[in-house]
């Protein structure tokens, strides 16, 4: 497979998991996410934040506050020459059955809207929890899992590591 988009969850695979972050000060890159992102990055992947983020339908952040903290997630990445290609989230609560909540499909969908060269082939969604993983299975791509205590592990993946330089060894 040659590997050409990388869909990544945000909390616990690229920043510190906090757990309804609402301030950008707060963020921080997980440790061999620059070595990771780097080297996929320099090997032409294009690179994209999809997350669920229920914390705005909770009434604990505002949408203005995910943005800020996806930027902020860019901009600590752009000082490492790692260029994103696109953020997109769900704000809605899980009890609203959308469409756009992973493991659902919209926001692959979106995706796929904003950029048409986007598709299944040579794609892998990157996440630390059961919706990430079912995620990439109901899109039809493959799946790592980054290994976390902070959530139980019931689906498998079609790869699984510690961590998204790890990840790098395997895949590229």
């Amino acid at each position: 497979m040659e590997l050409k988009n990388l869909l990544c969850d945000r909390d616990g695979i690229i920043i510190i998991d906090k757990q309804y972050l609402s301030d950008p000060d707060q963020v921080e890159l997980l440790p061999h996410v620059v070595e990771g992102l780097k080297r996929f990055s320099d090997s032409g992947v294009q690179l994209f934040l999809v997350s669920n983020q229920s914390g705005v339908a909770r009434g604990m952040m505002t949408k203005e506050d995910v943005d800020s903290c996806n930027q902020r997630v860019a901009d600590l990445l752009e000082q490492e020459g790692i260029k994103l290609s696109d953020s997109v989230y769900c704000a809605h609560h899980p009890d609203e059955s959308c469409n756009c909540r992973k493991p659902a499909p919209g926001l692959w969908e979106l995706l796929q809207q904003k950029h048409n060269n986007l598709t299944q082939e040579g794609c892998v969604v990157v996440g630390d929890k059961d919706s990430d993983i079912l995620f990439g299975k109901n899109i039809g791509c493959k799946t790592a899992r980054i290994l976390s205590d902070m959530y139980p592990n019931t689906e498998d993946a079609d790869y699984t590591v510690t961590n998204l330089n790890d990840l790098a060894d395997i895949l590229l």
